[in-house]
């Protein structure tokens, strides 16, 4: 159902192709933080609309496309 299209691991032409391929696929594109020291912590969010304290919140909001990624990387929006 979704496909982690931005994390820190990946560059800015990478990003670009993920959400390319998310869009021809269909998919939905989630960023991730793959985080394995602190400065890489936060750089990449999948915002929400409404609070996700649980695992069906999760979904629910995902199905219903109430996020937006988020990027604090210069050059990856």
């Amino acid at each position: 159902d979704g496909i982690e299209v931005m994390n820190d691991s990946y560059t800015g032409v990478e990003v670009t192709r993920a959400r390319e391929v998310v869009r021809q696929l269909g998919f939905l594109g989630l960023a991730g933080s793959d985080s394995h020291h602190v400065r890489q912590v936060g750089q990449f969010l999948t915002s929400f609309q409404r609070p996700v304290t649980s695992t069906e919140a999760l979904v629910r909001e995902l199905r219903a496309k109430r996020f937006r990624l988020r990027s604090r990387r210069q050059g990856i929006h």
